[in-house]
């Protein structure tokens, strides 16, 4: 996988167990291609061009942005979204019976109720598991998780349930220590996740890590 941004063709080649770490201190190239980042994560046009060997990718399609770690929702929509599905395609498959049953205990007790009031009401005859699980507010489990144990387990969502393969942290140094940052690392390489890490001060080089600078004066930097 591969990024390429802008006319002076900032380029970022992903690699297996690597981590792409681009520090950008000139704060207009910096704010620019975060808001080019933005716009293509939301689904809009911009210069940031990702491609994997010939095919070029949808950002929005196969990328997560973290801009804000405390943020991080195990519950997000999208996430909700393919848990919902993944459920449904099993009990589809496995719990076909079950449903049936449980379908025809909810309309035989809707009958019972409609025969209690006075006026008509019409009712749907089959149930929709999505609708079951969003009633009973099925989720995934978060509690007494702190900020970090959350990134971890957003990862691993991220790659095994919603199929995104890059995620992209912006300025995520600020809050992380060297540990941590070796422990994120870990698991990335564990699951086979891509990162990128955008930052706006130049900081410490790690094991694992393939740092590039850009400074205030636009000159491009491997170290």
């Amino acid at each position: 996988m591969k990024i390429v941004y802008g006319e002076r063709e900032l380029i970022l080649e992903f690699r297996e167990n690597e981590v792409q770490v681009i520090t950008i201190e000139n704060k207009e190239y910096f704010s620019e291609f975060l808001q080019n980042l933005y716009n293509q994560s939301q689904g809009m046009e911009g210069k940031i061009i990702m491609s994997e060997g010939e095919k070029i990718l949808s950002l929005n399609k196969c990328t997560e942005v973290i801009w804000n770690p405390f943020s991080v929702d195990l519950n997000n929509k999208k996430i909700l979204g393919k848990l919902y599905h993944e459920l449904k395609d099993i009990s589809s498959e496995e719990q076909y019976r079950e449903i049936c049953e449980l379908n025809s205990a909810i309309v035989r007790y809707l009958d019972e109720m409609c025969l209690k009031v006075s006026y008509p009401i019409q009712f749907q005859l089959e149930m929709d598991v999505l609708d079951l699980y969003k009633m009973y507010e099925v989720r995934l489990e978060k509690e007494g998780q702190s900020m970090f144990e959350t990134l971890l387990e957003y990862m691993k969502i991220m790659e095994s349930l919603c199929g995104i393969h890059l995620l992209v942290f912006v300025n995520v140094k600020n809050y992380l220590s060297e540990m941590q940052l070796q422990e994120l690392y870990k698991t990335a390489f564990y699951y086979k996740i891509k990162l990128l890490l955008i930052e706006a001060h130049q900081s410490k080089c790690l094991e694992g890590e393939n740092n590039q600078l850009i400074d205030k004066d636009l000159c491009f930097i491997h170290y």
